[in-house]
């Protein structure tokens, strides 16, 4: 096999696993294999000055690697490891690849929509297959309509596509360029799944988007007319959601209710969170240097549950729904919950920096779905965040200098 031949193999299996990302985990490690190895053969194993900044991220790896030396739960510390094997290998990957990731960007991008365009039509399709049987409008909401992912992990999903579909409409490239109907009839395919979705964090990270989107064609390109009809279509939407749909309507509610209520519920979801974040802080305020270990979390966290008398928590072995809390318990605040930050916080100064806005937005995403749910110690969370984060990195900051 010539050196031609194989690299096609490598840059088409990239672009196989961009697409492939939206649907079901199983699909996705083989794909990532070949991406893997074919990147392996066909790599530049030379040092690279201008792209060794990227092997920074595997630090927080390495801290789980080490948080072994403090785990007493091993069998989980080992599977923990392996769920999050992509913080790992991808920034080894991207770092030794000869593809350029700059140039192929946008085509990269434009497979991830499309796999997440499919998967949203399967999804969809199955839902309302499913409620012409049942009658049920449950089944057009929430779980029942994600059929591959959590629907948090899949409203993020929904919320990079909306971010990319808007970034290629504002920057139009020869590669990938999305005309005024082509980016309305995204936008309100997108938007109206992340709402039937009911994800709270995934309308917020889609408000917040659109809200952005529509101030920034305001100003930039004066399109009064086009922002008001945008923000009037996007308020009708959750209106009329929220107006005739029960399950949209209990979820909205519940989530007020407990912001507003002195007591918390151990049963809505928003309570469970409130309830998982203060007994994870109390546990980080216990051993705040070193951590628990890798592997631990849930053991100490059950224990904790039960001594608090939060007994669906502890029976659910639920996590801290906060990655930042997550890690922080694993592995201490400097070693783990420091770290985290650092690894986020930085690349995204400095794309802020260079006016790389969708790995800006890319990011804020991460952060703002990290802050209600531990999302590195899923695969659908882990690989979403490694795969992009390197690539994004990959494509703007091959020169050092940008850095600056």
């Amino acid at each position: 096999m010539n050196s031609k031949t194989l690299h096609n193999i490598n840059y088409f299996s990239l672009l196989a696993l961009s697409f492939v990302l939206p649907f079901h985990q199983k699909i996705i490690p083989p794909v990532a294999g070949i991406f893997f190895i074919t990147t392996l053969i066909n790599g530049n194993y030379s040092f690279k000055e201008n792209k060794k900044t990227i092997l920074l991220f595997t630090v927080i790896y390495i801290a789980y690697v080490i948080g072994l030396l403090n785990s007493a739960n091993l069998h989980l510390a080992f599977l923990d490891l392996e769920t999050k094997f992509s913080l790992l290998i991808f920034p080894i990957t991207f770092y030794i690849s000869r593809i350029n990731m700059k140039d192929k960007l946008p085509i990269i991008l434009k497979w991830f929509l499309f796999g997440v365009i499919l998967s949203s039509v399967i999804c969809l399709g199955d839902a309302v297959f499913q409620f012409m049987i049942t009658k049920e409008e449950s089944e057009l909401f929430y779980s029942k309509l994600s059929i591959f992912h959590h629907p948090s992990y899949f409203s993020m999903y929904l919320n990079l596509a909306l971010i990319i579909v808007y970034y290629f409409y504002f920057k139009p490239n020869e590669q990938f360029n999305l005309n005024s109907l082509q980016t309305i009839s995204l936008n309100v395919f997108l938007s109206i799944l992340i709402i039937l979705l009911s994800s709270k964090l995934g309308i917020i990270s889609m408000l917040f988007t659109q809200l952005f989107a529509i101030t920034f064609g305001t100003i930039k390109h004066k399109n009064y007319y086009k922002s008001f009809i945008a923000l009037l279509i996007i308020i009708s939407g959750l209106s009329i959601t929220y107006q005739y749909s029960y399950s949209f309507h209990v979820r909205v509610n519940e989530f007020f209710s407990e912001l507003t209520s002195k007591k918390t519920s151990e049963e809505s979801t928003t309570g469970v969170r409130i309830y998982a974040w203060n007994a994870a802080i109390k546990l980080i305020k216990e051993k705040p240097l070193l951590g628990y270990g890798t592997g631990d979390v849930k053991d100490v966290l059950v224990e904790e549950y039960l001594q608090q008398n939060l007994t669906i928590l502890a029976e659910k072995r639920l996590n801290p729904h906060n990655q930042f809390l997550q890690t922080s318990i694993a592995l201490g605040l400097i070693g783990g919950g420091i770290t985290l930050i650092l690894i986020l916080i930085s690349p995204l100064i400095w794309s802020f920096k260079q006016k790389h806005y969708v790995y800006v937005f890319f990011l804020l995403l991460i952060l703002l779905n990290a802050l209600t749910e531990s999302i590195l110690e899923r695969q659908a969370g882990v690989i979403f965040y490694a795969f992009f984060n390197a690539l994004f990195f990959s494509a703007y900051f091959s020169n050092k200098k940008q850095l600056n």
